[in-house]
């Protein structure tokens, strides 16, 4: 009874595995650039971040060519702010015999976006009986290099608590010099119990007008109150 108790735990494992696929070769040359996918299975979202220009500009060629390989034309290119590039392309799912589609077969839940960083493609999955984790990698092993980088019960939460919240949507209306004064006030133990200083204290220490320096803090705590407080609403409810 207590084994097939154990065998109905609800788990949350991250791992990363290797092989043979333009993803992997892309990220590959390029490994120090971070690509995530999302899909919908019917489109892909990349997000591709790169600091380097020269970098960045050179990835473009090779960005054609993987969509070429996978059969699947760019829709929508997007360019935004400290080189992040969004494309917009049909979906590559059933490429190669897709992660995904296993994902699906063995009843397992995909936490998206998938990662791809250095040749690894990096997934998290919830699995809901331990037969069905143990017969996804075992067939996963034979077509892919497999590391499992973190594997938790998750049984004492819900599903809606595995899905990650955009951090870009939590922290987009904050301003540079809002983000300055906040990080500020968190990194000189304003926010500690007990307090450790006041914002009055950190305006004096940077020699920056007390009120100037405080109101930054006061709409950096407002924005960020308002934007966390659905996922606290929905929580709660």
């Amino acid at each position: 009874m207590a084994t097939e108790r154990q065998s109905k735990i609800m788990q949350e494992i991250t791992f990363k595995l290797q092989r043979d696929s333009p993803y992997n070769h892309l990220s590959g040359k390029y490994p120090t650039v971070p690509i995530s996918t999302w899909c919908d299975h019917n489109k892909d979202v990349l997000e591709i971040k790169c600091d380097d220009i020269a970098l960045f500009e050179k990835l473009q060629e090779d960005l054609v060519n993987l969509c070429y390989i996978l059969g699947t034309p760019i829709l929508r290119k997007v360019f935004g702010p400290k080189n992040v590039q969004v494309v917009v392309k049909h979906c590559s799912c059933y490429y190669q015999d897709s992660i995904l589609e296993s994902v699906s077969r063995y009843n397992l839940l995909y936490i998206p976006p998938v990662s791809h960083k250095g040749g690894w493609e990096h997934y998290k999955v919830i699995g809901f009986e331990a037969r069905d984790m143990r017969r996804f990698f075992r067939d996963l092993s034979r077509k892919a290099v497999v590391e499992i980088l973190s594997k938790k019960n998750a049984s004492d939460r819900s599903v809606t608590d595995s899905f990650t919240v955009s951090i870009g949507s939590l922290f987009a209306g904050l301003t540079e010099k809002q983000t300055e004064a906040f990080v500020l006030a968190l990194d000189n133990g304003h926010y500690e119990i007990p307090k450790r200083i006041t914002l009055d204290q950190i305006a004096k220490i940077n020699r920056v007008p007390r009120t100037t320096y405080e109101d930054k803090v006061r709409k950096a705590e407002s924005k960020i109150m308002q934007a966390i407080g659905p996922y606290i609403r929905m929580r709660h409810a």
